[in-house]
């Protein structure tokens, strides 16, 4: 996402799905969505969103979803491991 976008951004992983509301300086989660065989862990605090998809079936997989905007505009980043 570009420095300074506002609006609705909606991120797809193979975990699931996950709507933030960004703004030029803050952002809101509005849904979290795990896909059939995924479970959804969320965590919120001043500066960053954390989305956390684990994989139901014990094959240790997860995807990570953050959105951080401490002292500079919303950035989001996803992670696989």
């Amino acid at each position: 996402m570009e420095s300074g976008t506002s609006g609705v951004e909606t991120v797809s992983t193979a975990g699931g799905e996950v709507v933030l509301l960004i703004g030029p300086d803050s952002a809101e989660l509005i849904s979290a969505i795990p896909r059939p065989g995924w479970e959804v862990r969320t965590r919120e605090q001043e500066g960053l969103i954390r989305v956390m998809f684990t994989d139901e079936e014990g094959r240790e997989a997860s995807v990570t979803v953050l959105c951080v905007w401490r002292d500079a505009a919303p950035e989001i980043q996803t992670y696989r491991g």
